[in-house]
């Protein structure tokens, strides 16, 4: 195997192996059986554009996004927004061919959960969110 020398490349992979060892065995479990591809999902959104990463993760864990119908809708949307940035419009074009890994949404919000505390913009929508839930 070729070493990784792709800064991108090199973070995603590097990002992926913390999460694999951050898993007890029943959630390494679920990763191992198909959950992998949710989590490699996820970790590619916040390693290619942070801030768009942050901005989805909020409209799913907030539950604004409760399916992957209405996130192909919200993909839909913001396709049509003047001020999509090019890296941002990629993402937001790929998303919809990915969403049959998204059958399970509660897998989905744990992978978010899970691997938005690797980025900065993201990792403050999961602190919020983790904040908020503790008040109620």
């Amino acid at each position: 195997m070729e070493p990784v020398t792709d800064p991108p490349v090199k973070r995603l992979v590097n990002l992926y192996r913390i999460v694999r060892a951050t898993l007890d065995d029943g959630a390494l479990d679920q990763l191992i059986e198909g959950h992998y591809r949710i989590t490699q999902i996820c970790l590619a959104i916040v390693v290619g554009n942070p801030t768009f990463g942050a901005d989805l993760f909020e409209h799913i864990l907030t539950g604004e996004l409760k399916s992957g119908t209405e996130l192909r809708d919200w993909c839909a949307a913001q396709l049509s927004k003047p001020d999509l940035d090019v890296r941002a419009g990629a993402l937001v074009r790929e998303l919809p061919f990915w969403l049959d890994e998204f059958s399970d949404w509660d897998a989905v919000r744990e992978a978010i959960a899970r691997v938005a505390r690797f980025s900065f913009e993201t990792g403050r929508v999961v602190g919020y969110q983790i904040a908020g839930a503790e008040r109620h």
